[in-house]
């Protein structure tokens, strides 16, 4: 079976990450199908973070955004991801630089925040 990726298509339009608008974003998808390598980055990223807040945040659903230009995401901050009356806090586990079609994208990984306490 292939899992097909998908996306907010039109709704993309109206997504923002602080005042960035992305050229494309996936919808949520369990943390659980995150590759090791990022599972490593996520839980080094989720100690410092919860060091900084003194709270308890998890990540249990992460989505890949992507620009046509690298951005000044960095890795393991946090940011503001917004749809219209929705709005989650980010972190960026990691950043890819892909070739599709003749054209490059800068595919940023993130996690969707979740207090625990």
């Amino acid at each position: 079976m292939i899992m097909q990726e998908q996306h907010y298509e039109d709704d993309t339009r109206s997504i923002l990450i602080n005042d960035l608008v992305p050229d494309g974003n996936s919808l949520p998808t369990n943390v659980c199908f995150l590759g090791q390598k990022f599972k490593k980055l996520l839980k080094k990223q989720l100690k410092l973070i919860n060091e900084e807040l003194e709270m308890k945040v998890d990540v249990q659903e992460t989505m890949n955004i992507i620009f046509e230009k690298e951005q000044q995401l960095e890795l393991g901050s946090m940011y503001q991801w917004s749809l219209f009356d929705v709005e989650r806090t980010i972190v960026v586990i990691d950043k890819t630089r892909l070739f599709v079609k003749g054209k490059y994208f800068w595919v940023y990984s993130t996690g969707i925040l979740k207090c625990l306490e």
